[in-house]
């Protein structure tokens, strides 16, 4: 599955598509987003919706970002390959990120993320950035 991702600016549409997929953690606000976060719509080539992520700097350190997903539930677990690994850490780069940490519920798309060259401990995954993909 092809997906894409686009820079977007965050609307109250967002936050009620985080409350619609069950999104594990309370507090996002559309406020709160515009303030701390760079977010992303993922989509299908056909610009089909199928989640938003969003990267935010992580307190007291120094160019690590947090990244964080939401995905619609026919996509979870279909949206992570190669293409999108790139496209996350490409734009991890262009924030100037050092480090890309990532935290998930469910152990199976973080097994995908040691293919990819994460390190993984649940429930964590973090990649080290380098200048190439």
């Amino acid at each position: 599955m092809r997906v894409q991702f686009r820079a977007e600016y965050p609307t109250q549409e967002v936050v009620d598509f985080l409350d619609s997929v069950d999104y594990p953690h309370e507090g996002w606000t559309v406020e709160m987003l515009q303030r701390i976060a760079f977010l992303c719509r993922i989509q299908t080539v056909d610009r089909k919706l199928v989640g938003y992520c969003w990267y935010t700097d992580v307190p007291d350190s120094y160019r690590i970002k947090e990244f964080h997903v939401a995905i619609d539930a026919p996509y979870r677990g279909r949206w992570i390959n190669r293409d999108t690994n790139r496209q996350v850490l490409e734009i991890a780069r262009l924030l100037d990120a050092q480090i890309l940490l990532f935290s998930w519920r469910d152990p199976v798309p973080l097994s995908q993320m040691t293919s990819l060259g994460w390190t993984v401990e649940y429930p964590f995954a973090w990649r080290e950035l380098e200048n190439g993909p």
